[in-house]
């Protein structure tokens, strides 16, 4: 998998876990805080020749940033490796990739390693 394939599958994963620190279920919400401080892990080793251990332990601690952080890379390496797709809202939605979509979201999560072992 390369590095755009896993920021693919990571935002798909924070997607997922934004709904679920929005649960009024304890446990639903301890268990996506334990994924997301997984999630934070495997960003930060995946991309840690591109962060300051600053920026790794700030995306510990705040979501939204982690979020940022994510998105940021995500179009790094989509201008990287020449795949700019047009986003998920375009004009012809025949061809878009829309990240709120599950199925989207199932095909990617699929992808991140087996440790990370994220619910669906």
């Amino acid at each position: 998998m390369n590095k755009l394939d896993t920021m693919i599958a990571i935002k798909a994963e924070v997607f997922n876990i934004q709904e679920r620190l929005n649960s009024t279920d304890a446990q639903v919400v301890k268990d996506a805080m334990e994924d997301y401080l997984m999630l934070a892990d495997i960003f930060y080793s995946e991309n840690e020749e591109m962060m300051a251990p600053q920026q790794y332990e700030a995306a510990k601690k705040d979501f939204e940033y982690f979020m940022r952080l994510v998105e940021l890379a995500y179009h790094y390496f989509e201008d990287v490796e020449g795949r700019g797709t047009k986003p998920f809202h375009c004009s012809n939605e025949s061809r878009c990739v829309n990240p709120y979509d599950r199925r989207f979201h199932s095909y990617h999560v699929m992808m991140l390693p087996k440790h990370l072992n994220i619910k669906t």
